[in-house]
């Protein structure tokens, strides 16, 4: 392989990487951005108990809220309750 293209490759991945870091970082936010809209209501419920039906609700909930364990889904709720 001529050193022209290597460095053309090298470029390339570089870009690449690049590239793939913004998205990472615009995705992060966009999370944490939706993790406080969604701590948000949590807060404002009166509910005893948070469950959460998708995976990355229940993520967003462990990863940004109090600390406490990730919420159950709400059909391990109805099993806990038909026991």
């Amino acid at each position: 392989m001529t050193e022209a293209l290597m460095t053309s490759w090298k470029r390339s991945i570089i870009s690449l990487f690049t590239q793939l870091l913004k998205l990472t970082c615009k995705a992060e936010s966009m999370s944490a951005g939706i993790a406080d809209l969604l701590l948000g209501q949590i807060e404002d419920s009166p509910a005893e108990q948070v469950v959460a039906p998708g995976a990355s609700c229940r993520s967003q909930i462990d990863d940004f809220g109090d600390g406490s364990a990730e919420p159950p889904h709400p059909i391990e709720m109805v099993a806990a309750a038909l026991q």
